[in-house]
C-alpha cells in the first residue's frame, strides 16, 4: 500500500507491463521476510547475552542493521539503474521495484524494533532459547 500511495502521490503513471513485469509484492515480501528474521535473530542472540532490552535492541539495529542497508542499497541501486534506461517501460520497472526494497529496509529497521519490544513485554522468555513456559507460542525454526 505504501507503493501505491507513493506512486500516486508523486503522480508516476505506470503501463500495465511495467507492473506486470515488476510484480512488487513479491519483491517486497521476500526481502521484508529476509532483513526481518535477520534482525529478529540477531536481536534473540543479543537477549542470549544477558543484555538488557535497550542494549539488545542498540546492538541489533547497528550490527545486522548495518548488513541488511547494504543489501537493500546495492539491491535497490542495481535495480534503481534502470531508471536510466531508453525504454518507458523499464524506468518503470525500476520504480516498481526499488520502493518496495526501501520500505522493506525501514520496516525491518524502524518498526520491528518497535514491534520486538512489544513481542518481549507480552512474552518475556521468548527470546530466550531453551526455555518452554508452554504459553510459548513463536516459531520453533529459532530454536
Amino acid at each position: 500500500m505504501m507503493q501505491v500511495g507513493t506512486l500516486v502521490r508523486n503522480t508516476i503513471a505506470l503501463s500495465i507491463d511495467a507492473v506486470t513485469i515488476g510484480s512488487p509484492p513479491h519483491v517486497a515480501i521476500g526481502l521484508g521476510v529476509a532483513y526481518n528474521i535477520h534482525m529478529t535473530e540477531r536481536f534473540m542472540i543479543e537477549r542470549e547475552r544477558e543484555g538488557s532490552l535497550q542494549d539488545a535492541l542498540h546492538r541489533s539495529v547497528t550490527g545486522t542493521g548495518g548488513a541488511v542497508f547494504g543489501s537493500a542499497e546495492t539491491t535497490g541501486l542495481g535495480f534503481g539503474m534502470l531508471v536510466f534506461a531508453i525504454f518507458t517501460v523499464l524506468q518503470q520497472f525500476a520504480v516498481i521495484i526499488a520502493l518496495p526494497i526501501a520500505y522493506a529496509f525501514l520496516g525491518s529497521v524502524f518498526a520491528l524494533p518497535s514491534f520486538l519490544v512489544l513481542w518481549t513485554a507480552v512474552s518475556p522468555n521468548w527470546a530466550h532459547v531453551g526455555t518452554d513456559t508452554g504459553a510459548n507460542l513463536t516459531c520453533s525454526i529459532y530454536r
